[in-house]
This record gives structure tokens, sequence and C-alpha cells, in this order.
């Protein structure tokens, strides 16, 4: 039989992957047929390869997704989460729930909720999201469900990369900008991944939100997550939001963050810029004390 042909797009990649969420649980099957072929995400580039190539190297990326989304919600976790949470202590904590939020247009709320991210929009990015570009952006908002996780999304993913694409088009909106205006879109479908997340997950040579929804299929993680929630807070962020603050908290290298992390007795390394400094400083009493 000959090959088949390859679907160049996100749609291949999606319908790829999908498939791949079952290995996390190690209950489902695949194809090892030598002639299929696929889309993968090898490295940084969306290449061709056969969906055996492809199901191994996304085997070996899932397992090692899950393993740090484990590492990330541990006991730990908790008061990190717990701390964040609190009111009047983290900026963040609002990021959901400041001003307007509707769900079928982008407002001049969300660009104030993503600043409380440690992020700004420049100005050229604010008239296009608000002014040139809102009524292309609020349509494709438009279509994609606000009432759907990301681990139940299925033909819905289509129209948030598109989305995506649309928003990355804008004037100096970086993924990580990106990533945060659709997270408070749509919070429980669309994470914030920015570079913490990236390194502290193990997202960085995948594609995230296809990497997290085979992760989150599994119940037993989604549970670990949702038992972070603060019991009697008054915000109730979705799976998806704590599992970034539970990995911002614990990875950041935020002052307020590493604050939070020697309080409960984490370790705490220096900073790369501390340790020279350090350095320079033994070396200048040293040569002081040196006569010469």
């Amino acid at each position: 039989m000959a090959a088949a042909h390859a679907i160049v797009g996100v749609s291949a990649h999606y319908m790829l992957v999908r498939g791949l969420a079952r290995f996390i649980a190690g209950s489902g099957s695949r194809s090892t047929n030598p002639v299929q072929v696929g889309v993968c995400w090898i490295g940084r580039h969306r290449s061709l390869h056969s969906v055996t190539e492809c199901a191994t190297v996304s085997r070996m990326s899932l397992a090692a997704v899950k393993d740090a989304i484990l590492g990330a919600t541990d006991a730990a976790a908790l008061e990190l989460v717990a701390a964040y949470f609190k009111p009047g202590k983290f900026a963040g904590a609002t990021f959901d729930c400041l001003g307007e939020n509707p769900n079928d247009r982008f407002t001049a709320d969300d660009i104030v909720a993503v600043t409380l991210l440690d992020v700004r929009l420049p100005p050229i990015a604010v008239r296009a999201i608000l002014e040139q570009a809102h009524d292309e952006l609020n349509a494709l908002l438009a279509r994609i469900p606000s009432d759907k996780a990301l681990w139940e999304a299925d033909v819905d993913l289509f129209g948030a990369y598109e989305l995506w694409r649309t928003l990355r088009e804008v004037p100096d909106i970086g993924p990580t900008l990106a990533s945060k205006l659709l997270s408070r879109k749509r919070p429980m479908m669309l994470p914030i991944v920015d570079s913490v997340i990236r390194k502290s997950l193990r997202l960085e040579n995948s594609d995230s939100w296809q990497m997290l929804r085979a992760v989150l299929t599994e119940e037993t993680v989604r549970e670990r997550i949702d038992a972070l929630r603060p019991v009697g807070s008054p915000y109730q962020p979705t799976t998806l939001r704590l599992l970034d603050v539970a990995t911002w908290m614990r990875f950041s290298e935020s002052t307020a963050a590493r604050n939070e992390r020697s309080k409960i007795g984490l370790p705490v390394a220096q900073r790369q810029d501390q340790s020279r400094r350090g350095r320079q400083e033994i070396l200048t009493a040293q040569e002081a004390n040196s006569g010469d």
C-alpha cells in the first residue's frame, strides 16, 4: 500500500497527538504500520515522520511532562498556591476576575489584567486589539466555547489555533503575551505558557497545548492539581490556572516567589548575578588585604 499523504497543518498534528494521550495511563494501543505518515513536533520544527517514530518521541515527552506536573504539585505546592491567592498579596491573583471579562470580545480590562502577570502591552498592540483588529479577533474568539476544558476540547482547538496565529500577527505580541490574553478569555481551555512554564514542565520542544491536553486526560493528574485550590478563597482558579500558579511559585526567580519558598523551607538557590557579585567582593577584599 502506498504511503498516505501527510496532512500538513495543525489538524494533522492534533489528530496524531490525540491518540497518544492513552500512553500516560499505559492502557492504550497505537498503530505500528510503517507506511503511515503523520505530522509531529521534533525539536521546534513541524515535520514528516512515521507514526511509530512520532509516537515514540511523544510517549517519552508525555511521560516527562507528567512527571514534571506531579513534581510541581506536591505537598509544598499547597502552601505556595495558598500564599499566592491570599487576598492582597500577589497582584496576579486577580488576573481572572479583574473588571469586565465578556466571553465574546476583548476589552480594555483584558489589557489591564495581563499587566498583573508582569507583562506589558505596547501601545501599538493595544490599539490593534481594541481597534484595528478588534472585529476579527472577536469573531474568532466567539467560535471557541467558553465552557470546555482543555482535555475535553476536540475540533474546538482548531479555532483556538487560528486565534493564536491572528494574535501573533499583531505587532509586538509574542507567544507569552498571546497565551496570557487567551488564558484570560478561555481559562478552562487555554493555558498560560511562558518561559517558566515551558522549562519547568518540559514543554520546550513541543506543542504545549497538545502535551498538556494529553497529560490532563488522566483524571488522577487533574485531581492532584485541583486539590491545590484554596478553601474559602474568594478566587476560584481553573485547573490550568492552578497548575500555572503552582509551577510559577515553585520555579520562578521572582523575589516574591523565592521568599515564599524560603518561608516553607524549600531550598532557594542563589541567583547567578548575586553569586558573581559575591565572588567579585571576595576578590576585591583579597586585593585590598594583599598590600599590593
